[in-house]
């Protein structure tokens, strides 16, 4: 085996030419060699069943392999790995490092200076000797190792003469990491320091992919884990939203009734006006809720995401702070355009904008925030590291990214980021990330958060892209005038929802009838006889007792099948009408609605043409 000058480099040699020497095959190659064949491994002693190689030293490398391999793994294991390396090679520091994810840096797994375990560090690859390590083979550098490298300080503050590094590769051939030694003075035996590195690189190599697997397998369960909590605490909130929603439902349907009476000079309406406000307030509150849910898609619409972020860069400028600057960098998407709820992405903007405007820090030294859109391309591998990896192909998406040079998150909040309730605000509600997060679910998206302590925070939100053009909105016609006339049956078991419910019918010029079920709807329409005329219209809850809103309509149907129906309920239009789609709905009216969206709705259905 002849020894060669790394590439561009003097006074330096790289061990293992022959291209079985390399990684894990440079230990098969070397056990030969070394003679080593044994049966049995007992504490220190090696049994062998072949006659002991002459050098002791390298014998003794091959000894704290075998009784470290039976005896130690986990984190314990590089510590008496890297101790046995200073050892074994008498040298003045011992590194064990695994390669970053992003291949520039290497994050050590053990350090031995001077026989002591030392505090583990991040070292950047460029520019230093380790570069030429990685994915290579062995790499000496005898003498001089500082000046040849003279942007690495690391190397100037150890006073490193000699230096020897080994790459350690995975299973499946690809560098993970290396291991290296740095001598004060000049290495001596290159040749056996290489070769005695290269026998402990296949069994901590062998460690590190055992590490990776069992990561990997823990990450796993805490995603499946974050998931089936996900859904416990989303059917829980959707259950909370949908009953306050029928309580709102009659106390802004009160508060419009009550303002139609009123004069409009009446000092009690700015207390009704009080209320309504509150009312819409709690049905904000109450759509979040929903959202976090995966709820909570109501207008759904083809869009890009650029042309929404432009719309409302007037407000997210205003909702910034003085010290903070925003910068917009919207890319042109190619006529991509995705399936998306305009007002839930404003709400997404609005949210992340602020939070990240709050991490800066008013008063503090000035921040950027930069929010970009654009398409990209996601593997599944890319994929499997986002929050909603479960639900996210592989594909096209359009995203949406909004970054702070804040303070950033430690470990301990990104892990409850999303969780409902939790928040690090003194005066917050802990519903804004975790309604993001239920409307990018029910977008069938998913979202990548990248943050580090000191560094800053990025949040990225991905949508599938959708195959369809994009649809323009048309004006809808002003109704506020509008009256209608006829029975109308309102089917719903909240008592007020009825009693509001029948109120506001009435404002509007129907004669209203009331049902508590299913069951009872049916009963009123059946007196009818064949007269079907004096009943012009129903409106039926979704969830009941007795005969839920999907069997009563199936009824109705049979039995009046020109007789229009609206669906109504606490839940959205986007989740509630796919059991009812191509049944001839005639409308759906979201609690909590008030007079304006009953008027609305009302006539559109009265409109529209009878569906047999």
């Amino acid at each position: 085996m002849q020894p060669r000058l790394c590439p561009d480099r003097r006074r330096t040699s790289t061990i293992g030419d022959s291209p079985e020497v390399s990684g894990h095959g440079a230990v098969a190659a070397l056990l030969p060699a070394l003679v080593v064949s044994w049966s049995l491994v007992r504490g220190d002693k090696m049994v062998a069943t072949r006659e002991e190689p002459s050098d002791d030293r390298l014998n003794l490398a091959v000894r704290h392999i075998c009784r470290n391999s039976a005896a130690m793994v986990g984190s314990g294991f590089f510590p008496a790995m890297a101790r046995d390396l200073w050892q074994i090679l008498r040298c003045d520091y011992a590194f064990i490092g695994e390669l970053t994810k992003a291949g520039d840096a290497i994050e050590t797994l053990a350090v031995c200076a001077d026989g002591e375990a030392a505090e583990g560090l991040r070292y950047e690859l460029l520019d230093t000797p380790c570069a030429n390590v990685v994915g290579t083979k062995t790499c000496v550098y005898a003498d001089d190792v500082a000046s040849l490298f003279p942007k690495d300080l690391l190397l100037a503050k150890m006073n490193a003469r000699g230096y020897v590094g080994v790459p350690i590769y995975d299973g499946d051939g690809r560098p993970s990491g290396i291991i290296v030694a740095i001598y004060r003075g000049r290495v001596d035996d290159a040749d056996f320091s290489g070769s005695a590195i290269s026998v402990f690189a296949g069994r901590i190599g062998a460690e590190v992919d055992r590490l990776r697997a069992a990561h990997r397998a823990d990450q796993m369960e805490l995603r499946v884990l974050q998931a089936q909590k996900l859904e416990s605490l989303g059917v829980l909130a959707g259950g909370l939203a949908h009953d306050f929603n029928n309580f709102l439902a009659s106390m802004l349907g009160s508060a419009d009734l009550a303002r139609l009476e009123l004069a409009s000079d009446h000092p009690a309406r700015e207390h009704l006006e009080t209320i309504r406000e509150a009312g819409s307030t709690a049905a904000a509150l109450c759509r979040q809720l929903l959202a976090y849910a995966g709820k909570g898609r109501f207008q759904v619409e083809h869009a890009h995401i650029s042309e929404i972020v432009n719309s409302q860069a007037r407000i997210l400028r205003a909702s910034t702070g003085e010290n903070v600057t925003l910068h917009f960098s919207l890319t042109d998407e190619e006529g991509a355009v995705a399936e998306l709820d305009r007002g839930q992405m404003s709400q997404i903007l609005l949210n992340l904008v602020i939070n990240a405007s709050e991490a800066i820090g008013e008063g503090s030294e000035p921040g950027l925030i930069r929010v970009t859109t654009g398409v990209t391309e996601c593997d599944a591998g890319y994929l499997r590291t986002t929050y909603l990896d479960t639900q996210a192909p592989a594909g096209t998406y359009l995203f949406l990214e909004v970054s702070d040079d804040g303070p950033g998150m430690t470990e301990e909040v990104r892990d409850r980021l999303f969780d409902p309730f939790f928040t690090t605000k003194f005066t917050g509600r802990g519903l804004g990330l975790a309604a993001i997060l239920g409307i990018v679910k029910s977008h069938s998206g998913t979202i990548k958060v990248y943050s580090e302590a000191t560094k800053g925070t990025t949040f990225r939100i991905l949508f599938p892209v959708s195959s369809s053009a994009p649809e323009r909105a048309t004006a809808g016609e002003s109704i506020d005038e509008w009256r209608g006339s006829g029975k109308v049956l309102l089917v719903d078991d909240n008592d007020l929802i009825r009693r509001v419910g029948a109120r506001m019918l009435d404002a509007l010029g129907f004669e209203p009838v009331v049902a508590e079920d299913g069951v009872a709807a049916l009963e009123v329409l059946d007196r009818q006889g064949d007269d079907s005329a004096l009943v012009i219209l129903v409106i039926l809850d979704l969830t009941m007792p007795r005969m839920n809103g999907e069997e009563t309509y199936r009824a109705m149907r049979a039995r009046y099948p020109k007789l229009p129906v609206i669906l109504t309920s606490g839940f959205n239009e986007q989740d509630t009408v796919q059991h009812f789609a191509g049944k001839g709905l005639a409308g759906f009216l979201q609690k909590p609605f008030q007079l304006e969206d009953l008027r609305k709705r009302t006539r559109e259905a009265l409109a529209a043409p009878a569906s047999a």
